[in-house]
């Protein structure tokens, strides 16, 4: 049963999705059918790719990932970017003909059931033909996984303290599952909020685990299936949130589901931030055609103005900007004195800009591929508010930048806090000053989606620091060891 009651926290992490939310649709409205097609697919071919990773059928890196998930999942992407099998693109493929099996449920408005979670069963292991297993002699044996049939025998997982998690057994299977069903169907029609439903649809279908295998992948896919009732953006559970998902998992068994809601609220705002960027994705053939596609982009833009939400961010932007430049202030003098010890001639001193200044569009590069590992457009149009803390020590130098920038087109009024860092050998002349010879710079730094924060134009300073100075501090202290590493 769902909870009587969620608490405080998580009705705000709910009414903060919803806001992230409001902004996505919002933005919708100037999008074409074709736009929004591409921005879906996108969506799916990340959660096909990551729903695997997940289980660990494969593994792929993430540069061939963010090209399969640009360019389509096909073989000669993958062949140009790295080793991945034919095997595992069939795998992959089948995991996404599941997720546009969900797009055709929706637009026909068919009913919740379970022959459609059998048929989204039967899309999803397609390709896979045998499952491991022990016999009664405890012997590793393969086994045929029967696409879209209940399982057989009973099943259950060690969890990682050592204790069993027994799932529903096998011959209650289809009562167990005809009670989801009208469960699902009678919150569907209720007060229930859609992520907090996904939520439950997701741990109650995996407590019962009513395939021989596939269940956490089908799952997840019902998952999705829920937030596109609720009109939400599809999440996707990527690799570096695995534990932190089987956390909120094993806390929802032992009867508490909040986490997992929460950690489905927070997936929410990622992916809200990831789809708020509009591309045209109709090629122009005459100047009418760029003409009309600008405009349209432009009206689209403009329409999304606001300017409560633009002052209220930039307040936001340069409050945070100013604690982190007094951050970076402090702890430059303390890594002076501490680099003085190894180094007489280290020295260690900040920067910060903001708009209007013309600095403030410095480091386009460097923040555009920052706002792209966590998987979101960043507007530089006007500027952005940067702090940045370096240190010359040991012949090299090392670039602290954090940044404060406003995310999607228009004035959505949700900004993002990403960092990069990087450092070069500094170069001296003969007299001890540094050389004005450019040398190339090294990343220290790689970010996951998590290293990023992100901030509505109505959160309070207080309350947005508090995340920032989280964030701030595990970038920081992963730059500095980095770049002593790195300087030997």
């Amino acid at each position: 049963m769902f909870p009587e009651a969620l608490s405080a926290e998580t009705l705000a992490a709910l009414e903060r999705a919803d806001a992230y939310r409001e902004r996505w649709r919002e933005l919708l409205q100037g999008a074409t059918d074709d736009e929004l097609e591409v921005r879906r697919n996108r969506n799916f071919r990340r959660h096909a790719i990551e729903t695997g990773i997940i289980e660990r059928l494969y593994d792929i890196d993430w540069g061939t990932t963010e090209a399969l998930v640009a360019e389509g999942i096909t073989l000669d992407v993958a062949e140009r970017e790295g080793a991945v099998s034919p095997e595992t693109l069939d795998t992959i493929n089948a995991q996404l003909d599941g997720l546009q099996l969900l797009v055709s449920f929706v637009n026909e408005k068919r009913e919740f059931s379970t022959s459609f979670v059998k048929e989204l069963h039967i899309a999803i292991t397609r390709t896979q033909r045998f499952i491991d297993a022990r016999d009664s002699f405890g012997h590793a044996v393969a086994v045929h996984l029967e696409h879209g049939v209940w399982k057989r025998t009973d099943n259950h997982v060690m969890l990682r303290d050592g204790s069993k998690q027994l799932y529903t057994p096998a011959i209650f299977i289809q009562d167990e599952m005809d009670r989801l069903v009208e469960l699902y169907l009678d919150y569907q029609n209720s007060e229930i909020h859609p992520i907090a439903l996904a939520a439950w649809l997701h741990h109650s279908f995996i407590s019962i685990h009513p395939f021989a295998d596939g269940n956490g992948r089908v799952a997840r896919a019902l998952t999705l299936l829920a937030l596109m009732h609720g009109q939400f953006v599809p999440i996707v559970v990527r690799r570096d949130s695995r534990e932190e998902y089987i956390d909120a998992l094993d806390l929802a068994n032992r009867g508490d589901l909040e986490p997992l809601i929460r950690f489905f609220a927070r997936l929410e705002e990622q992916a809200a931030l990831a789809e708020l960027e509009i591309r045209p994705t109709t090629v122009a053939t005459s100047a009418v055609e760029v003409a009309q596609e600008y405009a349209r982009s432009l009206k689209a833009r403009l329409e999304f103005s606001n300017t409560e939400r633009r002052e209220g961010a930039e307040a936001l932007a340069t409050d945070l900007n100013s604690k982190t430049n007094e951050l970076l202030v402090e702890t430059a003098a303390e890594l002076q004195a501490v680099f003085a010890e190894i180094d007489p001639r280290a020295d260690v001193w900040t920067d910060s800009q903001q708009p209007p200044s013309e600095k403030s569009k410095w480091w386009r590069a460097e923040i555009i591929r920052a706002a792209r590992e966590v998987d979101f457009y960043s507007n530089m149009s006007d500027g952005v508010w940067w702090s940045k803390l370096t240190a010359r020590v040991l012949e090299r130098e090392l670039h602290y930048v954090a940044v404060v920038q406003r995310v999607g087109h228009g004035e959505t009024g949700i900004l993002a806090l990403t960092f990069f860092a990087e450092s070069k050998v500094a170069r001296r002349d003969k007299a001890g000053a540094s050389s004005q010879t450019p040398q190339p710079f090294e990343r220290l730094i790689r970010l996951r989606p998590s290293d990023s924060v992100t901030f509505l134009h109505t959160d309070e300073v207080e309350e947005a620091w508090g995340k920032a100075l989280d964030a701030i501090n595990k970038t920081l202290t992963a730059s500095v060891a980095s770049f002593l590493d790195a300087s030997g």
